[in-house]
């Protein structure tokens, strides 16, 4: 990664991890990994997740045509990262669902590691294969009924979490936050 890629890269790494806690390595493999849709609803998370890629150019004061032609030569055959739709969803929570009047995407992408149980994979504890069978399990839905290991654990013991988008997921998640 190098110029405006790596600018954005660093952006969204600021959107949630504004303390700079040692998650480098876990935020790059998240970035270099393409989320793959299994439920259609989860081609919303796409859209989300690529839309960053506007945010960042509108707050980098580029007009709509100069970030169209950015993104078309940058992007043009990068997929939507998992740490895009992650972040995507975080920060959806926070600015449209569960705003308070203070950021908390961070708080919320966080929660999200912690429910996938990548948390213990700081900088000095990496592991990459390990890390990579974690996500593509949230990313197949091989996970718990309860959600554990996906990005949004039930409080309710009847749901099954394998059965919903990632986005009805995350309301049934907030229902217990609220």
């Amino acid at each position: 990664m190098e110029g405006i890629e790596l600018e954005y890269f660093n952006w969204l790494k600021n959107l949630i991890n504004p303390d700079g806690l040692p998650y480098n390595c876990l935020l790059e493999d998240l970035y270099n990994t393409d989320f793959v849709v299994v439920k259609d609803d989860d081609n919303n998370r796409v859209t989300d997740g690529t839309d960053l890629r506007y945010i960042f150019c509108e707050q980098q004061g580029m007009t709509p045509q100069d970030a169209f032609f950015l993104l078309d030569d940058i992007f043009r055959d990068k997929k939507c990262s998992v740490l895009e739709m992650m972040v995507a969803i975080a920060n959806r929570m926070d600015e449209s669902i569960m705003w308070n009047g203070t950021q908390r995407t961070h708080v919320w992408f966080f929660e999200m590691l912690n429910t996938m149980e990548l948390l213990p994979y700081d900088d000095n504890n990496y592991e990459s294969d390990m890390v990579q069978i974690i996500v593509q399990d949230m990313m197949q839905y091989n996970i718990q009924p309860d959600g554990r290991g996906g990005l949004f654990e039930s409080p309710f013991e009847d749901v099954d979490m394998r059965e919903h988008s990632i986005w009805y997921q995350m309301q049934i998640y907030i229902q217990n936050k609220q």
